[in-house]
């Protein structure tokens, strides 16, 4: 019976009408029965009906593919539905054809995936515009098995390159906020983070973030912050907490990077900005946060929000040494 659920919208189609029928009619005790009351209905029909009855068997057939039908269309778990919600995941109110629009249709345009939380940001811009013809990523392959590409970024210099060496040869990058690129930013999906670059040749990264979802929160207790062509500075990033979901209890940011590592405690209610001086190591400067203690939303506050978070790190700024 777990298999009659959300799932079923996408995988398994005929599975649809029971849970329709489960849902609407007959509830998740009789559901079983109902199956199998209908499945010996059917096969003792095709046995055992005369043949002059048989032409019934194409009207059964018929039935079958209406009461399908129903719910696929007009149900609340219907494809309609479905769609507008896959639709609202992976654009909101942004134009479909919006990089098109900005590019042309016949321009390159790479989509780069970097495991940030939300694949339907890729997916919907790939299917709605003609010119991204490629997805690339840079981290975990990006769910639902499309072709793809792995990329790396060399440390010393940024340059996105594949498992042979050879460079993102893409004129222009779709990315999400986390990774900055070498480049003019033509235009942005602000509700949904995604940034289109016109990259410089070959196409490199100055700055990538790790280990954070959309709305600021890590993904966890580590984050990772990286930026490629690094000759020292500052880094500066606005830090906050939430009362509620910590009840009370501080919170301890440690960071570590090349020459430092300090701890600094930060009350719920609170929120501040922390600068932090760089030093490179082979061209590239790193900061890595650990953040303790995590909660779960779902576990303390009730919500359906499963997330494992930590703090909310926001506003990245990097300052070059002069």
């Amino acid at each position: 019976m777990k298999l009659i659920a959300i799932n079923s919208q996408a995988d398994t189609l005929g599975l649809q009408p029971w849970w329709y029928a489960r849902n609407a009619l007959v509830g998740s005790d009789n559901v079983a029965l109902l199956v199998v009351l209908t499945c010996l209905a059917l096969g003792a029909a095709f046995l055992w009906l005369p043949r002059r009855w048989a032409p019934l068997l194409s009207a059964v057939v018929a039935l079958g593919f209406l009461f399908t039908w129903l719910p696929l269309e007009l149900w609340q778990h219907s494809f309609r539905r479905a769609a507008i919600g896959a639709y609202f995941q992976g654009l909101k109110s942004q134009q479909r054809d919006w990089i098109d629009r900005t590019v042309g249709r016949d321009a390159n345009v790479a989509a780069l995936w970097t495991d940030r939380g939300n694949p339907f940001t890729i997916w919907e811009n790939e299917f709605w515009n003609r010119s991204v013809r490629r997805v690339y990523d840079l981290g975990s392959p990006l769910p639902g098995g499309m072709p793809e590409t792995k990329l790396m970024i060399d440390r010393a210099t940024g340059v996105m390159h594949d498992a042979r060496g050879r460079p993102l040869d893409a004129r222009y990058v779709l990315t999400d906020t986390t990774v900055s690129l070498v480049g003019t930013v033509l235009r942005e999906d602000v509700p949904r983070g995604m940034v289109l670059y016109r990259v410089a040749q070959p196409a490199r990264s100055t700055t990538r973030i790790i280990g954070l979802y959309d709305d600021g929160w890590s993904q966890g207790s580590t984050v990772e912050w990286s930026r490629a062509a690094c000759r020292g500075g500052t880094l500066t990033v606005h830090e906050r907490s939430d009362p509620t979901l910590f009840s009370g209890r501080p919170q301890t940011l440690t960071v570590r990077t090349t020459g430092l590592e300090r701890s600094y405690s930060l009350p719920p209610a609170e929120e501040r900005d922390l600068t932090i001086p760089l030093r490179p190591s082979g061209g590239t400067c790193e900061v890595i946060f650990t953040i303790t203690p995590t909660a779960k939303p779902s576990v303390v506050e009730h919500t359906h929000d499963t997330r494992l978070l930590g703090l909310r790190l926001e506003h990245f700024v990097y300052r070059a040494k002069p």
